[in-house]
């Protein structure tokens, strides 16, 4: 509501529950039982509704437990190089065990500001996306620390009727929803980081006075807050913050936060090999006891000509549409989005940085990582490896007692606590292991910058070597990345969030200058491996390549007058185990009354079905049947593009089907009446067709089936056969495909197809045609 304050949260702590990020409603279905590492289905780790509880309960009514997968990682382009395309993962080796330093000096005195009274004036409203250009009021003489910050006034730019327009500044709420500011808004701007304590002063004043800012913190102000701290040198701004009195809260659905694929190339700029130096160096420098653990990072860089299909198209690139790809791929809790017409901001953050509501404060330091899996059972191994790794607990206990240290600074006295240690959440690409500290304090906003920022997950232990390491090793300055952004809100509220996951554009005054910056790194200890902190580091920068493509849940069900729907129970666990790894919200009684009226439908018509039924991730749900048609061979030719092992759609039937596609399409130009293509992976290994599952006889009279691990949809029939013993499980080459005594094809609609070769035959085809 226009004007209206935020409401005050108040009451007990955050729900931790693994569905919700703190604070938050249910924020991913893939987060819950996984995040606790209990079976799915547990009664003490679901919520009523959940997916797990629904997978768990549909297993039971069939007796089966969850099946196994081939390990593996997914290749992720060739701008990071191959090093990220082995399958080898980091060794969980003991961790450096040294206690954390009490690294900051309590005596510190504070850099004084020395700010003169801001200005500000009004600008002219913006016509196009050209920058407006930072407004320079400063004049004068003396050192530009004790210059004014800058203050403008900014309006929303006007955009085409058919674009729904970018938000100015906005940030994710606890509830879910976004809170955006509206015009007038002004800007307040540190031009150096002796203003940046002046101006957390200013922004908090104004928010007693019923005024809500948005903003971010560069990690190159570091030393305003601690002159102990070495942060490198950075460029301005330093701080900016949007500022209005008038504001409102927008569902999700009305910020047009659609993905879509930009043209958009990034470079890391640096090598594998240069990041094997640096860490080299750090490496050396903990054996010789300079420091325990180093962050260390680096950018990855793109140019806003690189980022415009159009090479004559305005040079006003809008940054939206990256920032929706950004929070689209990674659902982050903490997420923002600051727009002040010379630089934008847009994090995806999912790391709590600090979160003021009256007198308490928590944070939630996030260390330890590992990547998703192709499926709930991949990911079940992985997080149980995540979880038990003594390296990567080592590490996430050294920052939280350095959070905890930097929270007794301005804690009232006996009020600091650590709990649920170790939590691992799952996001789109990664799980990353969360614990939470909290206290209560009085500080002013300026003071809890001062006790705890930088946040200590994005620096090391000791927080000072640490920070001098990272000016002598990492290749450029971070800016806004491992800051801190995030709301300052009235009623002595305030929530920041570690600045990760954050792509910045910065428009320069010339089009060459214009680039946009995204950083990635991981934490150096003693037993790190290079080669496993780059995979990281990859890991953590898929984001900008993983553009999530709206899709839906899909499954084919046969229904008949005599049996009804057959193996619903089947698909339902197949659809709601997809729905859980997706982060898609299950509402198994509405599929099941969908379903129940289709019946009644069909019943009238008595005749066999093929019956459709689709759920997005909202969990609305669609149904479409069509008659099932007869029955007869398939003709079948041999696929000519390879799909890859490790594309994690294979998994999990969904309407996003371009490989199925492609493949079938390529098989048509070259044998037009073919009805189906067999398809292999970059191994050369059999994996199904577009719509079925493949069974092959050998010469020992066996029958057996492609692995899962290949690349492929594990069908309920498939399964059913396998449950039973009249299949088994096995790499099924080319070679093998052509010695073959027998192929059938099977899914759960049609049953056993027999097929002609097109193109092809195997060997004992010619006895078979007849059978």
């Amino acid at each position: 509501m226009e004007g209206a304050r935020p409401r005050r949260p108040g009451g007990p702590a955050p729900d931790l529950h693994p569905l919700r990020a703190p604070g938050r409603r249910a924020r991913s279905a893939a987060q819950c039982a996984l995040t606790l590492g209990r079976a799915a289905g547990d009664r003490a780790a679901c919520r009523p509704g959940c997916p797990a509880r629904a997978v768990a309960r549909l297993r039971r009514t069939r007796g089966e437990g969850p099946t196994g997968a081939r390990g593996g990682v997914l290749l992720l382009g060739a701008a990071f190089g191959g090093a990220f395309a082995t399958e080898a993962e980091a060794g969980a080796g003991a961790a450096a065990r040294a206690p954390a330093a009490r690294d900051r000096q309590p005596g510190a005195r504070p850099v004084s500001c020395g700010a003169q009274p801001a200005l500000q004036r009004e600008l002219p409203a913006a016509r196009d996306r050209r920058p407006q250009g930072r407004v320079d009021r400063r004049g004068g003489r003396g050192d530009p620390g004790q210059r004014p910050a800058v203050v403008r006034r900014v309006r929303r730019r006007p955009h085409a009727p058919a674009e729904v327009p970018s938000p100015r500044a906005l940030v994710l709420e606890p509830d879910g929803r976004w809170l955006e500011l509206l015009p007038p808004i002004v800007r307040l701007e540190a031009a150096s980081p002796a203003q940046v304590p002046a101006l957390l002063v200013d922004v908090e004043r104004r928010s007693e006075r019923g005024e809500v800012a948005i903003g971010w913190v560069s990690y190159e102000a570091a030393p305003a807050f601690d002159p102990a701290l070495t942060a490198g040198v950075g460029s301005p701004p330093y701080a900016v913050f949007l500022v209005s009195r008038r504001w409102q809260r927008r569902a999700e659905r009305g910020l047009g936060l659609r993905g879509r694929r930009l043209a958009i190339e990034w470079r890391p700029e640096i090598d594998a090999a240069a990041h094997r130096a640096a860490l080299e160096q750090i490496l050396a420098g903990i054996a010789a006891g300079d420091f325990y653990q180093v962050n260390h990072t680096f950018r990855v860089l793109a140019t806003v000509a690189d980022a415009l299909e159009d090479s004559s198209a305005s040079p006003g690139f809008d940054p939206w549409p990256l920032f929706a790809n950004l929070q689209r791929a990674q659902r982050g809790a903490f997420a923002a989005y600051v727009d002040d017409g010379t630089i934008a901001a847009c994090s995806a953050s999912p790391e709590l940085f600090f979160a003021l509501d009256g007198e308490r404060i928590e944070s939630r330091p996030m260390k330890g990582t590992a990547r998703r899996g192709l499926d709930l059972a991949e990911d079940g191994v992985r997080i149980a490896r995540l979880r038990t790794s003594s390296k990567e607990r080592a590490e996430n206990l050294m920052i939280v007692d350095m959070v905890r240290n930097d929270l007794g600074r301005i804690a009232l006295p006996g009020s600091v606590e650590a709990r649920d240690l170790f939590v691992v959440e799952t996001y789109p690409t990664v799980h990353q292991m969360v614990s939470t500290v909290s206290a209560r304090t009085r500080a002013p906003m300026v003071e809890i910058f001062r006790a705890l920022f930088p946040a200590a997950s994005i620096t090391g232990a000791p927080k000072s070597s640490s920070m001098r390491a990272i000016a002598a090793f990492e290749p450029s300055p971070r800016g806004i990345y491992t800051g801190a952004v995030g709301a300052i809100l009235p009623g002595r509220r305030a929530r920041f969030a570690v600045a990760i996951r954050t792509a910045v554009l910065d428009r320069g005054p010339e089009m060459a200058d214009r680039r946009l910056v995204y950083g990635t790194g991981s934490g150096v200890v003693a037993d790190s491996d290079p080669a496993s902190e780059w995979r990281e580091c990859a890991a953590k920068a898929a984001n900008l390549r993983h553009v999530l493509p709206r899709f839906r849940l899909l499954e084919s069900l046969r229904w008949s007058p005599a049996r009804g729907y057959w193996y619903r129970e089947a698909h339902l666990e197949r659809m709601a185990a997809s729905a859980l790894y997706f982060g898609f919200r299950w509402r198994e009684s509405a599929v099941r009354r969908r379903l129940d009226a289709t019946a009644a439908e069909l019943s009238v018509a008595g005749a066999d079905a093929k019956v459709r039924l689709l759920v997005d991730r909202r969990g609305s749900v669609e149904v479409t049947h069509e008659p099932l048609g007869g029955a007869g061979r398939w003709r079948v030719a041999l696929g000519g593009l390879p799909v890859h092992s490790r594309d994690r759609f294979l998994r999990h039937k969904t309407t996003r089907r371009g490989v199925y596609r492609s493949a079938l399409g390529e098989a048509r130009r070259r044998h037009p009446e073919a009805d189906d293509v067999l398809l292999f992976n970059q191994q050369g290994e059999l994996t199904e067709t577009t719509r079925a599952n493949v069974v092959v006889l050998d010469e020992h009279g066996r029958w057996s089936t492609p692995e899962v691990g290949c690349g492929l949809l594990d069908g309920v029939l498939r399964r059913r056969l396998l449950g039973r013993g009249r299949i088994v499980e096995r790499v099924i080459s080319r070679r093998d495909l052509l010695a073959a005594r027998d192929v059938l094809l099977i899914n759960s609609v049609r049953g056993l197809v027999r097929i002609d070769p097109v193109g092809w035959s195997w060997a004992d085809v010619e006895g078979r045609r007849g059978a």
